[in-house]
């Protein structure tokens, strides 16, 4: 897979770990992996690997279709459409 099409899925990873409450040490040590590295898929400096993805799953019962990327893109698609309204281009005059 090519590097621009890797997962960057840092934010949702974090999301998950802070509604388990945990730290980075002990989210890291039910994943497998360094903290240090754990800190990197965070901040989106490396992607989140598939065997990483599995444990997340197991471990955390993570629904996995909320990884898949699909809804950010829809995201943006809602977002671009909104915000190229003709309305939004015109200045509004304050009161």
């Amino acid at each position: 897979m090519a590097r621009a099409e890797t997962l960057r899925l840092g934010t949702k990873l974090r999301s998950v770990r802070r509604k388990a409450d945990l730290t980075q040490a002990q989210m890291a040590k039910a994943l497998q992996i360094s903290p240090s590295y754990l800190n990197l898929i965070e901040n989106d400096r490396r992607p989140l690997t598939a065997p990483v993805l599995i444990r997340l799953v197991q471990e955390f019962d993570v629904d996995v279709h909320a990884f898949s990327g699909r809804g950010s893109k829809r995201l943006v698609a809602d977002l671009m459409e909104v915000f190229g309204d003709p309305l939004l281009q015109t200045p509004l005059e304050l009161c």
